[in-house]
């Protein structure tokens, strides 16, 4: 049997250790590309708290369930993915988070099985105060081993589509400038000072749900910027009464961007309902586009199809090319 040596042990508190550092940047980037004809669902999801007595599990799995039976659904998870309360005090008792269902560290191993289920569906994770409550390193294995970027509290995603069309999203767990009166206050003022050329600007951890597209105004043109803040698995604590109505916020937990690669333009949903009634309508709608459209070459001779079902588009009339 061999034994951990000092050096070991030192090596793999070093390595943690810079990688941490590396994740501690302000502003951690990330580059994922998705290749689709078809339209494409991103699920903005934050504030699950998984091992709570208070959050809401059907709704968790179903969007779960989603994602994974979905052709074209990814997910960006942003934050608080576990409740993990490893103490309890009359401060945390007060409100009302000292309900946990199993303790931090059963908390955590759900949490992997979460990112392992889920594997390169997520485009992104970023860790919220709640993972930081306790042994950060064992939330960063996971994302590791799926190959998934990782941001401390927040992460820039460049976002590929067809190798052609280009996202940026930035999503901040926790960000300044939240607003009683503007849920999206504290997105505007991330996105002034950090994130002027975002397309998309996620914020979390109140538990509000809020989305908000805004024109902003850049080299000369006026161009539109989306403001998502994700809600909550969540309710009937104290902190989800103090931001939002408790018994209706796990409705809103999820919100959710189409993108429609063939125009290259971003369709928001609020809420899990409208995400589903929003994609499969476009879905269905581009998907009879493309089929007739396939139908249409093939007839005009444009395009052939080969023995293995594929249809190449020739660019010409088959007859022009054999003249």
């Amino acid at each position: 049997e061999q034994k951990l040596t000092l050096d070991d042990t030192v090596d793999f508190f070093k390595s943690s250790q810079d990688f941490l550092f590396k994740l501690r940047k302000d502003h951690h980037t990330a580059e994922r590309s998705i290749e689709s004809k078809l339209p494409i669902v991103l699920l903005l999801a934050g504030d699950l708290h998984l091992g709570s007595v208070q959050t809401d599990y059907d709704a968790f799995r179903e969007m779960v369930d989603f994602v994974k039976e979905t052709p074209g659904a990814y997910v960006i998870f942003n934050g608080d993915l576990v409740d993990n309360f490893d103490s309890l005090s009359g401060k945390l008792m007060k409100a009302g988070i000292d309900s946990q269902l199993v303790p931090p560290a059963a908390q955590r191993e759900v949490y992997d099985a979460l990112i392992d289920e889920l594997g390169d569906r997520i485009l992104s994770v970023t860790i919220g105060d709640h993972e930081e409550f306790s042994m950060i390193d064992g939330f960063l294995n996971a994302g590791r081993r799926n190959k998934i970027p990782i941001g401390l509290n927040r992460i820039t995603l460049n976002l590929k589509v067809n190798n052609s069309w280009g996202i940026k999203i930035a999503v901040i767990h926790k960000a300044n400038g939240y607003s009683h009166t503007n849920p999206n206050h504290a997105n505007r003022r991330e996105q002034h000072a950090h994130y002027p050329d975002a397309d998309v600007v996620v914020v979390g951890h109140t538990h509000t749900p809020a989305i908000q597209t805004l024109s902003h105004p850049k080299d000369g043109e006026l161009r539109e910027v989306i403001f998502v803040q994700t809600g909550s698995f969540k309710s009937a604590d104290a902190y989800s009464y103090k931001y939002f109505t408790p018994h209706v916020s796990s409705r809103f937990a999820v919100h959710g961007l189409v993108l429609m690669p063939d125009s290259s333009t971003i369709q928001p949903a609020f809420g899990m309902k409208n995400v589903k009634t929003v994609f499969n309508r476009l879905w269905i709608e581009r998907y009879k586009w493309h089929k007739e459209d396939e139908e249409m070459m093939l007839a005009s001779g444009r395009a052939v199809r080969m023995p293995d079902g594929r249809v190449l588009w020739t660019g010409r009339r088959m007859d022009e090319v054999h003249e």
